[in-house]
């Protein structure tokens, strides 16, 4: 059988591969658009479907333009530059509908996207693999840990470029040596920035296999880096593909950084998660605020609540809320975002998001935003005991959102309203705000 065949693609799903059909067989093949006849090199075959990669562009779909980046093909971050915006946004409402329909057999069509002014720009964070020497800071190839070398990211401020940069240069002139995954050997692994548009602050984290770091690499880094504020170290000895570990100790400055979303300030320790583009996060939120009563009359439990990103807006417009996290620097920093905003009706347990529900009584409205992996069996199992009149769930896969919305819609919530919000320009992952109503309930909401 040859190793080169030709297919239409018919479209994009979950994950940013293009599929088309060999006969029966689905293939699977990388930056690919909708509409694009190819000829496609088989790479491996697997019982019920085969992958493959482009040899040529027989007819190029009409979704398609010029990625803008040099390194778009070889760096694994992006993965839809090659479809116009406009067509991002398409792609990305077709496979939100696409699982919701195949997974969850949830047949709620999904408002357009929510999306920023620009697809350019927008990241608040960046986690680069380091290799060498000799140096190279970038991102990993795309299923590799082969790590590219870049110097402009154009999904990220030039700051960030900046701090990169500066770090190389530290880093060239110093003794410090890359982890090497495979031998086990080596010390630094990451370098983590932050940055904050709203307050022109930033964060830089080195993450290393030991305790040890060399002086040289972050030495008056801070005091020569306008806005840079936090320089901290993480030490991670573990094998495994988790960024980081459990241990934080600060170099310079402050263990954190602020940034702002609908104008509360925000205290966002090196630990604590963060929506990665803030601009489409105010979007993200304000949405959730849609869903809530007009009233203020509700009691809100916010799971996985983190630094309070949701919690603190949510709790102007509403009698009380709960906000539940398990990782305590973020839990630390949601309490202190409390203070620094002024805000009295917060309550902030350190559970998890299973053990937290498990000791309340009752609540108008849960808002959940799991990690990718959505939620497990025993947190579906404690919502419905707990039996919300109104869930708001956000999700950043639409494959486990589906899956999980199938399960709540089976105990008896009706799925009201979708909306995709487009937190990653240029990438395949989709953030969705859902609004599910207990269904006897429905008549009044």
């Amino acid at each position: 059988m040859t190793d080169i065949i030709e297919i239409t693609v018919d479209k994009v799903v979950a994950g940013g591969d293009g599929i088309g059909r060999a006969g029966d067989v689905v293939v699977f093949v990388p930056r690919s658009a909708p509409g694009d006849r190819l000829k496609v090199r088989i790479n491996a075959r697997k019982r019920n479907y085969w992958q493959g990669t482009i040899v040529d562009i027989v007819e190029p779909s009409p979704l398609r333009t010029r990625p803008a980046c040099p390194y778009y093909g070889l760096c694994g971050g992006c993965d839809l530059q090659h479809l116009s915006y406009e067509s991002q946004l398409i792609v990305k409402r077709l496979i939100l509908n696409d699982a919701l329909q195949r997974i969850g057999r949830v047949f709620v069509p999904p408002d357009s996207p929510l999306h920023g002014e620009s697809p350019w720009e927008y990241r608040n964070k960046s986690q680069y693999p380091v290799a060498g020497p000799p140096w190279r800071i970038g991102f990993f190839q795309r299923r590799s840990h082969l790590v590219v070398d870049i110097s402009r990211c154009l999904v990220q401020p030039q700051v960030m470029d900046l701090i990169r940069s500066a770090v190389k240069e530290r880093l060239e002139a110093s003794e410090e040596v890359a982890y090497d995954e495979k031998q086990g050997s080596g010390n630094l692994r990451h370098i983590v920035i932050r940055h904050s548009q709203a307050t022109g602050q930033a964060s830089l984290a080195f993450v290393t296999a030991t305790n040890e770091l060399a002086v040289l690499t972050h030495s008056g880094l801070a005091a020569k880096t306008p806005g840079l504020v936090s320089v901290v170290q993480n030490v991670n000895p573990d094998e495994t593909n988790r960024v980081t570990g459990s241990n934080w100790v600060t170099l310079a400055g402050s263990p954190c950084y602020q940034d702002q979303v609908l104008g509360k300030t925000l205290q966002i320790s090196a630990g604590s998660f963060f929506q990665a583009n803030t601009p489409v996060t105010d979007l993200l939120v304000k949405r959730i605020l849609k869903y809530l009563e007009p009233d203020g009359s509700e009691t809100v439990v916010d799971l996985f609540c983190g630094v309070g990103t949701i919690t603190l807006p949510v709790a102007q417009f509403v009698r009380r809320v709960i906000g539940i996290e398990a990782n305590s620097s973020a839990v630390h920093d949601a309490r202190v975002n409390l203070e620094l905003n002024g805000v009295g009706n917060v309550e902030i347990v350190d559970a998890t998001a299973e053990e937290g529900i498990a000791l309340l009584k009752a609540a108008d409205t849960v808002i959940l935003d799991p990690p990718r992996k959505g939620c497990s069996p025993e947190l579906l199992a404690e919502l419905v005991r707990f039996a919300p009149r109104k869930i708001i769930y956000v999700s950043c896969s639409p494959p486990t959102l589906a899956r999980d919305l199938a399960q709540l819609q089976q105990a008896g919530y009706e799925t009201r309203e979708i909306q995709p919000v487009d937190m990653f320009p240029q990438t395949s992952h989709v953030e969705t705000a859902v609004k599910l109503v207990r269904a006897r309930d429905g008549a009044t909401s």
